[in-house]
């Protein structure tokens, strides 16, 4: 299980607030998102898949693990909170 948190910056503030959570079960191939961040509509860089985009619904685990490398804005980052498998 993965679970990964996206975070926003709120302005004059070094506080950040949950604006989305993403739990990936890899073995069951299943994932949950909750919060108002539309997560299965962003797609992250990756260049071995079509179009090099990934979607969250075509490999739930591997966007996750990239997503906290190559998921960024100016306000927004992905923490991973839990995993039993890294």
């Amino acid at each position: 299980m993965v679970q990964i948190e996206f975070r926003e910056r709120i302005v004059g503030s070094a506080v950040r607030r949950v604006v989305g959570t993403l739990t990936v079960i890899a073995e069951l191939n299943t994932y949950t998102v909750s919060g108002s961040l539309p997560l299965e509509e962003l797609p992250i860089l990756d260049r071995v898949m079509p179009g090099a985009r990934l979607w969250l619904h075509d490999d739930p685990s591997r966007w996750a693990h990239k997503c906290r490398r190559l998921f960024r804005s100016g306000y927004v980052v992905a923490v991973q909170v839990d995993s039993a498998d890294s």
